[in-house]
Parts: structure tokens; C-alpha cells; sequence
């Protein structure tokens, strides 16, 4: 599978940042899914510590939305620490 990102918007402050984006994942059998992705990015001592992603899938099938999905939170982030400070 080969995937593209294309960066519609990107907004940086501080240790946060932002993206609209949209990943084109082309399949071996040559389907082809785009996904809309809305992105938040927060980083912490310099290394990425939580990444909240909302998809829409714009090309392809319903399912193809995990493909632009992703949220993780790193262990011993305090993530209701970094909502109250939003």
C-alpha cells in the first residue's frame, strides 16, 4: 500500500500544533481511499506526546477511516493536565 499526506493547513504555538491534511492510500489492487484528517498535535521536553485525530473519508469505503486515525497518549502524560490548560 502506498500512502501520500498532503498538508492543507498547519497552525504552530508553543508546544501545540495543528494540521488539515488530507492521506491518500492507494491499495495493491489499485483502489484508491482519501482520507480528511483534522489534527492536534501537543509535544513535551521536545519528543511528540499526544496526537487527537478526527478523519472523514472523502474517496474509498466507510472503513478506510482508521487509515487517517490515530490518538495515543504517551505513558505518564497527564492528558486532563494539558484540557485544563487549552
Amino acid at each position: 500500500m502506498s500512502l501520500e499526506i498532503e498538508i492543507l493547513h498547519l497552525v504552530c504555538e508553543a508546544d501545540r500544533a495543528a494540521t488539515v491534511h488530507l492521506a491518500s492510500a492507494t491499495r495493491p489492487s489499485g483502489v484508491r481511499s482519501v482520507i480528511r484528517v483534522v489534527a492536534f498535535y501537543q509535544f513535551r521536553d521536545g519528543r511528540l506526546c499526544l496526537v487527537d485525530e478526527l478523519t472523514r473519508v472523502q474517496q474509498g469505503h466507510d472503513g478506510d477511516d482508521a487509515l487517517g486515525s490515530l490518538q495515543w497518549r504517551v505513558a505518564g502524560f497527564d492528558s486532563a493536565a494539558t484540557r485544563s490548560s487549552l
